[in-house]
C-alpha cells in the first residue's frame, strides 16, 4: 500500500508532468498560428477602410487637425484587428496614378499575458502600423488646379481596395469636384450636374456599386463659395454618387474651419 508521502510525490509528478504538457501545447499552438506579412496581414484580411484626403484645395490647420484625430478615432473605435486600412491623397495626379500613402492591416494592440509577449505585441503595434499611420495622415496638405475627388472614388471602388467582404469609406474633402471634363463650380441643379457628369462618363462606370459599405463624408467648409455655386447643387450630386449602395450607409459630417 502507497504511503501518504508516496502518494504526494505522485502528485507533484503528475503536477510537473501536467505544466510540461500545458507549455508544450501552448508552444505548439503559438508555432502553428499564422504569420502576419510585411503589412501585417494574416491571411486575406476579410474587410477594408479605406481614408480619402483631398488635397486638392489649402485647408485651415484647425482642418487639418481634426482630420488627423477623426481618422484615429475612425481607426481606434471601428477597425477590426487584421482589417486593412489604406491612406491616399486626391490631387491632380490622382487621375492615372492614385496609389496609396499606406496600406497595412491593423494588428493586435494586446494579447493574453499568460501565453504571450504583451510588451512585444504593443511595441509591433507602436513601430508597424501606429506610427506609420500617423506619419501618413500627419503629411502637410497640397493644392492643384483639380479635383477628381468622384473620379478618385470610382477607381477605387473598382481597385482590390474595396472588394473585402466589407467595406468602409472615410472621405474628407470639399466635395468641389472639378476637372477638364466635369466641375462644380457654377453648379445650379443638382439634376443638370448629374446629367452632365454622367456625359463625361460615357463608355465607363457613371458611379461607385457598393453593398454593405460604410460611407462617411467629412465635408471641409467653404465659406467663400461663389453665389453660382449653390450647396444644395453639390449636396444633391454627392447624394446621387454614393446612391447605389445596397444595405450600407452614408453618413455626412462637417468639419471646423472655413
Amino acid at each position: 500500500m502507497l504511503s501518504r508521502k508516496d502518494w504526494q510525490g505522485i502528485r507533484m509528478i503528475s503536477g510537473v508532468v501536467v505544466v510540461l504538457l500545458a507549455a508544450f501545447g501552448i508552444g505548439a499552438w503559438l508555432q502553428s498560428k499564422p504569420k502576419p506579412a510585411d503589412d501585417n496581414c494574416v491571411g486575406v484580411p476579410h474587410s477594408s477602410t479605406i481614408i480619402v484626403i483631398d488635397n486638392s484645395q489649402a485647408i485651415t490647420e484647425q482642418t487639418r487637425r481634426e482630420i488627423i484625430a477623426r481618422s484615429q478615432a475612425y481607426i481606434r473605435d471601428s477597425v477590426r484587428n487584421n482589417e486593412r486600412v489604406s491612406v491616399f491623397r486626391i490631387s491632380a495626379s490622382s487621375a492615372d496614378s492614385l496609389v496609396p500613402v499606406l496600406s497595412l492591416c491593423k494588428p493586435p494592440n494586446s494579447g493574453n499575458a499568460l501565453i504571450e509577449d504583451e510588451r512585444a505585441i504593443a511595441r509591433r503595434f507602436r513601430d508597424r502600423f501606429e506610427v506609420p499611420l500617423r506619419t501618413a495622415l500627419e503629411q502637410p496638405p497640397t493644392s492643384s488646379e483639380a479635383s477628381p475627388i468622384a473620379e478618385a472614388i470610382l477607381d477605387l471602388s473598382l481597385s482590390e481596395y474595396l472588394r473585402a467582404d466589407t467595406n468602409s469609406v472615410v472621405l474628407f474633402s470639399d466635395l468641389l469636384e472639378n476637372t477638364p471634363n466635369f466641375s462644380l463650380y457654377g453648379c445650379k441643379s443638382g439634376d443638370d450636374a448629374i446629367r452632365a457628369f454622367r456625359e463625361s462618363r460615357r463608355g465607363a462606370r457613371e458611379r461607385p456599386r457598393f453593398r454593405n459599405a460604410r460611407i462617411t463624408l467629412h465635408v471641409v467648409p467653404r465659406t467663400s463659395l461663389s453665389a453660382n455655386t449653390t450647396p444644395s447643387c453639390r449636396d444633391r450630386f454627392w447624394m446621387w454618387f454614393f446612391g447605389d449602395n445596397e444595405g450600407g450607409s452614408l453618413v455626412p459630417d462637417y468639419l471646423p474651419g472655413k
